[in-house]
């Protein structure tokens, strides 16, 4: 991280000075104007990259307080510091409610400012390093690996590739995701650990957390590979992708699978795919046109794949084979495409055989029995109920698993009811309301710090910061500002 600009507004030259030399001894931070008065400060903040102002109250002319004020019609992002031999409540109360980062009392005691400055420093980090995380995470949707080479900081990569059932991002503990060495980004179904190092680092270091990892998600399937050593450049973007195929084909309905290999070069080939033999007796089922066989002979495929331990890759492999000779046969009442997305929920959000059969078998003795299936009715009901509590509890976070055991329903068929009715997932549903309450907030009340707004709705601020920046195209921060 570059360092941190920092203006000084002080009317008392020694005073001045003196938080000048407190500042530069702290790592990270560098004073590139020192002004008497708020007039020639706030023209230093509107024609400079500072990113902190360490201002005085009182002063001559523009005092602290309205000097804070002009530039937060016009800057939410800078983080803004008072130094004052002013006590009085009604000075904090105010500095309070125009966002300012810490009131700090004369005499200075250098302790109080250097704990300042590294919370400041703590805020730019993060930032900067969601910013770059952004940047990477775009660059390998897109398949872009000049990008990626311009926003990964260093020669050598450490990358572990995780997949899990259920949401990624709602399973991981917050705590965890942050990782401060790490970066995580989100990958198809699956989170993408990068570890960014120089020639000499000792490489291996996430080990540990790919156990601490796993160790988290009880009853849960997971797999994850952990690539100790990835030489950064364009190619990455390929490597990645064959880690990430590898992963897939190891997970397994309600294991822990890790692995640990020194290069890329070294992974060992992943099980194949189940073969037709599986599938062979329901083909026949179909031919005959005997859908009560069909259905008892489907679900026995499910017996035979947990002897075999099959990977959650390869029953979506025989599963997609199957629906698409559902639909050739004229069985669905929908198309193939619906029963793919079923599959895909089904495998995703269960963590055992019996569940995933369960899910698919309700949802295919729905969708091949003529005139069948649950009534729109009744579906409606339960979109409409879940969607009252979502907007009773805005500052509650329901989990697609909180609201499927609430309502006595499969997670794939709440997954299912909202992408009729909304449109969208649950998630996705969710989300998007969220986001929405959180707009109004700060255009009702621009001058709300993004904090209480991530926790009226029931996110933790850097992770509200992240998924609003995703979804607007802008951070919180300046968005409100359009609206002062």
């Amino acid at each position: 991280m570059e360092k941190i600009k920092v203006i000084i507004a002080e009317d008392e030259p020694p005073i001045a000075r003196f938080i000048k030399m407190l500042t530069e001894q702290e790592d990270d931070f560098l004073v590139t104007a020192i002004c008497e008065n708020g007039e020639d400060a706030l023209k230093e903040v509107e024609n400079s990259p500072a990113r902190l102002l360490i201002t005085d109250i009182r002063m001559l002319g523009m005092d602290g307080l309205e000097l804070i004020r002009r530039i937060r019609q016009k800057n939410q992002e800078i983080k803004i510091l008072i130094i004052s031999g002013y006590k009085m409540f009604e000075y904090a109360r105010e500095a309070i409610r125009l966002g300012i980062e810490d009131y700090i009392t004369k005499p200075i005691e250098p302790e109080e400012f250097a704990e300042a400055l590294d919370r400041v420093r703590r805020h730019y980090t993060r930032e900067d390093r969601l910013e770059r995380q952004f940047r990477l995470e775009k660059a390998l949707k897109n398949k872009d690996g000049k990008a990626w080479v311009e926003n990964v900081p260093g020669k050598l990569l450490e990358v572990m590739n995780i997949y899990q059932s259920g949401d990624a991002n709602e399973n991981i503990p917050f705590h965890v995701r942050m990782m401060e060495d790490i970066y995580i980004l989100n990958y198809k179904d699956s989170l993408l650990y990068l570890r960014c190092m120089e020639e000499g680092m000792e490489n291996g270091k996430t080990v540990g957390r790919l156990r601490k990892i796993m160790d988290l998600q009880h009853g849960r399937t997971v797999a994850g590979v952990l690539i100790r050593e990835m030489k950064a450049g364009e190619e990455n973007i390929g490597q990645i992708r064959e880690l990430y195929r590898h992963v897939r084909k190891l997970a397994v309905p309600g294991k822990k699978v890790a692995e640990d290999y020194g290069n890329i070069a070294m992974l060992k080939p992943a099980k194949g795919v189940v073969g037709d033999e599986l599938l062979k007796k329901v083909k026949m089922d179909m031919e005959a046109d005997s859908r009560k066989q069909f259905m008892e002979d489907f679900r026995k495929l499910f017996d035979g794949w947990e002897q075999k331990k099959a990977a959650v890759y390869q029953m979506k492999s025989a599963l997609y084979e199957m629906a698409d000779s559902l639909n050739r046969a004229g069985w669905l009442l929908g198309e193939s495409m619906a029963l793919k997305e079923y599959i895909d929920d089904s495998i995703h959000y269960s963590d055992s055989y019996e569940e995933i059969r369960e899910n698919l078998s309700g949802f295919l003795e729905e969708s091949i029995k003529e005139g069948g299936g649950r009534s729109g009715k009744e579906a409606r009901i339960l979109f409409e109920e879940i969607r009252e509590l979502i907007e009773k509890r805005t500052d509650r976070n329901y989990s697609l698993a909180e609201i499927s055991s609430r309502f006595g329903v499969s997670q794939p068929y709440v997954r299912k009811v909202f992408k009729t009715y909304a449109g969208v997932t649950y998630n996705e549903y969710v989300l998007r309301e969220k986001i929405e309450i959180a707009k109004s907030l700060m255009e009702l009340n621009p001058y709300m710090m993004i904090k209480d707004v991530a926790d009226a709705i029931g996110f933790e601020q850097l992770y509200f910061s992240t998924v609003f920046s995703k979804r607007e195209g802008v951070s919180p921060s300046k968005y409100k500002m359009s609206f002062l």
